[in-house]
């Protein structure tokens, strides 16, 4: 007769039994995965090209409204925080909240300003990197904190 074969769970712990779960997915869920997915990559490359321009002034940009243009070329570092915020709260509730997913916002962040040391018209400034990350980061808390609190209660 044979050993049932072990099975790890999550947590690390055996058990005597094999376990098969199986993931489904229906169409519908597979849609909305691509759809969210394809949502934070445009808010990613938005904030790319808004970073990478040579000019600074978002208000010469025509697909962002004026007064929120206006508003951006008015208050500089701060600019960075909240738009990192925004950004992190798109990818955190629709990516994931995870640490390697503040990992990897936390170092485009800190490659987009960066990458301005190399743009002749852009300044690099070490302010605007804390400015980002206090963004991002403020975002993944601001999720973690709405998860937590809204979270059903598990039987």
């Amino acid at each position: 007769m044979q050993e049932p074969a072990t099975t790890r769970r999550r947590g690390g712990a055996t058990t005597g039994k094999m376990h098969f779960y199986i993931a489904t997915t229906s169409g519908w869920q597979t849609q909305m995965r691509r759809l969210t997915l394809a949502l934070a990559v445009v808010a990613l490359a938005a904030l790319a090209y808004l970073s990478l321009r040579s000019s600074s002034n978002v208000d010469q940009v025509r697909w962002i409204p004026h007064w929120l243009g206006h508003w951006a070329d008015h208050n500089g570092v701060i600019r960075n925080t909240v738009a990192l915020f925004a950004v992190g709260l798109l990818v955190f509730t629709l990516i994931g909240r995870r640490w390697p997913h503040l990992l990897a916002l936390a170092v485009f962040a800190t490659a987009l300003e960066v990458a301005q040391f190399w743009i002749p018209s852009r300044v690099f400034d070490a302010l605007d990197i804390v400015a980002s990350l206090a963004g991002v980061a403020l975002s993944w808390l601001a999720v973690l904190a709405a998860h937590r609190l809204f979270a059903r209660p598990r039987p």
